[in-house]
């Protein structure tokens, strides 16, 4: 089950966000939030969670570990699986070492043993916060870029995309069969629309936008492309060899099929008298009449 995604966007004050099966809990909890004017929002259950709205604004999540139903770390798991990005603190009074190893590496922020000190868990709450802040505002950031991306025409896309992947202007230019000039029109267009200040400017915003950048290496057995960003998509693989490598594919095949057993695929060379060289089985020429 996934919690309903969001309340109208609000910008006010940040929130905390409360799961513990203890009554007392939670009203202490709101009761120390609320004596250092953080807005708080209490639940008895896991399933209570899921069942509101969560806030879309500065948030994170103070969660016990042992709650009826699902527990806090099975929750944990939920929320990464539906990509519900909150910070998480964990409270328990039953912890081990092995549990906040794994709620840890998981992306927990802290995880406390009751009973805690409150400001062990006010300062864990506001680097929660803090990291919370930072999240939205690179979403923020993100959403804008694509929606300048979605501004470029067809051509000025595919001409980003191959300045990303590291080609010059005059090799744009033989790829997609325009001039050097009329490529050096479209990047100053994009640079202008996407308000990118430098040629690393509009790198970044590259692969901010998930587009694929330098070539590192080819592997010529099995033709699966590896670029230094770290990840490509099956669809910006069809792009790029439908678009950017496919002669550079060709070529390259053709010279390690060529080294590695003598031949060639383009036209055979023919000998001196006239006859083709013939891979195998070596044919005598036919005696000159």
């Amino acid at each position: 089950m996934e919690p309903v995604l969001h309340d109208p966007l609000n910008d006010g004050d940040p929130m905390v966000l409360v799961i513990d099966d203890d009554p007392d809990v939670r009203d202490g909890l709101r009761a120390l939030f609320d004596s250092v004017n953080l807005q708080s929002k209490a639940f008895g259950s896991a399933w209570e969670f899921f069942r509101s709205k969560l806030p879309e604004k500065v948030s994170c999540l103070v969660l016990d570990v042992r709650l009826p139903g699902l527990s806090g770390l099975d929750l944990q798991t939920e929320l990464a699986k539906v990509q519900i990005d909150i910070p998480i603190i964990f409270i328990t009074g039953h912890g081990d070492i092995p549990m906040s190893v794994k709620a840890m590496k998981t992306g927990a922020v802290d995880f406390l043993t009751k009973p805690f000190r409150e400001q062990d868990l006010l300062d864990a709450v506001r680097i929660a916060l803090d990291r919370d802040r930072k999240r939205l505002e690179h979403d923020k950031r993100t959403h804008d870029l694509h929606i300048r991306f979605g501004g470029l025409s067809p051509r000025e896309r595919e001409v980003m995309i191959l300045i990303a992947a590291g080609l010059m202007n005059r090799q744009v230019a033989t790829e997609i069969g325009v001039s050097e000039v009329t490529v050096k029109v479209h990047r100053h267009n994009i640079m202008k629309k996407l308000d990118a200040k430098s040629l690393a400017d509009l790198v970044r915003m590259a692969g901010a936008l998930g587009l694929p950048q330098r070539l590192r290496r080819m592997d010529l057995e099995t033709g699966i492309q590896e670029w230094s960003s770290g990840r490509l998509v099956e669809q910006q693989v069809d792009l790029l060899a439908d678009q950017i490598l496919l002669p550079q594919v060709d070529a390259a095949i053709g010279q390690e099929l060529e080294a590695r057993t003598g031949l060639s695929l383009k036209k055979p060379r023919q000998h001196a008298t006239g006859c083709r060289r013939q891979p195998y089985p070596p044919m005598p020429c036919p005696d000159s009449p």
